[in-house]
């Protein structure tokens, strides 16, 4: 169910597109992470998921004007985060706090309509994961 990149602007609009490109140009740039697309199912219209051997670094659901993003922390990256939870802005360190920790992890998810958490999300996946990929 992959969507094109006219499909995909049409449908998140001009300002949350422009954090859909940059979000995606820094996993596919920072990781070998593959994109997964489907269905967004009652989340959104599509969803994509970047992989790696069963895991996941992140998952995006893309709505009319606004981009869902998931990212799950588990024990140890929860671990990584509390250790640099003062890099985050207050908006990111709220978000933790209130997020209840489950078995499987903190399920942070964020509803955004346009780019300007790009970098704290940014840094938030480099918590999660180191990039692997040389620049």
């Amino acid at each position: 169910m992959e969507l094109s990149t006219e499909e995909i602007k049409a449908l998140l609009g001009e300002d949350c597109f422009a954090l859909y490109r940059k979000l995606d140009g820094f996993i596919t740039g920072s990781y070998t992470f593959l994109p997964e697309w489907s269905k967004g199912g009652k989340y959104g219209t599509a969803c994509v998921r970047y992989k790696r051997s069963g895991k996941s670094l992140c998952t995006m659901y893309l709505r009319p004007n606004q981009l869902g993003v998931w990212i799950i922390l588990g024990k140890d990256e929860r671990a990584r985060y509390e250790a640099r939870a003062e890099e985050f802005s207050a908006e990111i360190r709220e978000k933790y706090d209130a997020t209840e920790s489950l078995h499987d992890g903190k399920w942070l998810t964020f509803d955004v309509e346009d780019d300007r958490l790009y970098e704290q999300f940014a840094l938030l996946l480099t918590v999660k994961k180191k990039p692997n990929l040389k620049k």
